[in-house]
């Protein structure tokens, strides 16, 4: 029997300081605090490494292909704890040989040795949270760091060896010009990462800058910020930079494959708190109570059997983010049944409207449509 790939994701919801901008399941240092657990972070990992121990079993048919380890702001951690949890994931699962593992990193919280350390547990690729290369403009976002000690812990990454590292972008900030944007462009081309992820801000209900008249009243206008998006693959694409996904930007080779991974609908585990999983047809979440968790409860608060129906909508949009599109023999291997059979009119249809293009093999969006892809993805809801 053939062994299929799995990734596993493992959230750690600790910063130093919780963005302005952040709605994901974080907690600053004082917040992390007022749980008056003693080494929150070690009771953490250990919490953790029990929940990946629940999986063993039900995953030794797997070979792990991706490792992500995301959050939050994963090196706060110690190292040791990093080096305590690849030991037991190796010693406990079938890690493949090139197996792409990942770590995200916000700056002020690295150092040339944490990056030594990540080296020796196997980590192989670096998710750096930049953001903006305006020193104003991270302060504005409530980023820790400021552009300089970001290019001294860029440098210390690659004299350690980091071969594949990712920069994250954002453009439409406030008080962002365009012109301000593409000098961040021009400073993140020259480092020459491997991969770039680059995001317009959303203003998310629940962060500090929801509801903000200062923040709000101070956004660049709508043209300023589709001009920033045009920018980014044009820069991008002259600069070499290969655009796989949506957001997503990679130099020959570099794709994430963990990322990769979500968009083909593969199956992976999510570790930690408020980490989502799918596989072998069912979706669940790990709930989100820190101090229920690190006690040894790692019940899932979400679990949903995927039909077939929403499998298929889920391939469809998931798959359609990918600039390569949906392979319409994958949806055939997988569902049984010819694309067209299901999604024929609704095919014909974004084609007329200039939105999809069909080669021989995919079916992907235009270049035209890619702004305004949700306005397409609803229309594969069956």
């Amino acid at each position: 029997m053939e062994t299929k790939d799995l990734g596993i994701y493992i959230h750690i919801p600790f910063c130093v300081r919780k963005c302005a901008y952040c709605d994901f399941l974080s907690y600053g240092v004082e917040a992390a605090n007022e749980f008056g657990i003693k080494d929150i972070h070690r009771a953490y990992i250990e919490s953790v490494i029990a929940e990946l121990g629940s999986y063993v079993e039900k995953c030794n048919d797997r070979n792990i292909a991706t490792i992500y380890i995301g959050g939050g702001t994963p090196s706060i951690l110690d190292s040791s704890l990093m080096l305590k949890l690849f030991d037991y994931i190796k010693e406990n699962y079938r890690v493949n040989d090139n197996a792409e593992i990942t770590i995200e990193c916000n700056l002020g919280t690295t150092n040339i040795e944490k990056f030594k350390a990540y080296k020796n547990a196997g980590i192989n690729r670096l998710s750096l949270g930049l953001q903006s290369t305006d020193n104003a403009m991270l302060k504005i976002l409530g980023r820790v760091h400021t552009y300089e000690e970001f290019l001294k812990q860029y440098e210390d990454a690659r004299s350690v060896g980091f071969d594949n590292i990712n920069v994250d972008l954002m453009s439409a900030l406030p008080n962002q010009t365009v012109d301000m944007y593409v000098n961040d462009l021009t400073n993140v081309i020259a480092l020459n990462p491997e991969h770039i992820s680059s995001y317009s801000l959303i203003i998310e209900e629940g962060t500090h800058f929801y509801n903000n008249p200062e923040i709000i009243n101070n956004l660049p206008s709508e043209d300023d910020a589709v001009r920033m998006y045009e920018l980014t693959n044009e820069y991008l694409a002259n600069a070499g930079y290969n655009r796989y996904e949506i957001s997503n930007y990679a130099k020959n080779g570099y794709e994430s494959r963990h990322n990769s991974s979500y968009w083909k609908l593969t199956d992976y585990i999510g570790v930690g708190l408020g980490a989502s999983s799918y596989f072998e047809g069912v979706r669940y979440k790990v709930h989100r109570n820190l101090k229920s968790y690190i006690s040894g409860d790692y019940h899932h608060e979400e679990v949903e059997e995927i039909s077939n129906k929403d499998s298929m909508e889920e391939f469809m949009f998931l798959g359609l983010r990918m600039m390569e599109g949906v392979k319409c023999s994958d949806f055939k291997r997988r569902y049984g049944v010819d694309i067209e059979s299901v999604y024929g009119e609704v095919i014909e249809k974004h084609i007329n409207l200039g939105n999809l293009i069909k080669t021989q093999s995919h079916i992907k969006l235009s270049a035209e449509a890619i702004p305004i892809s949700n306005q397409v993805f609803v229309d594969f809801m069956l």
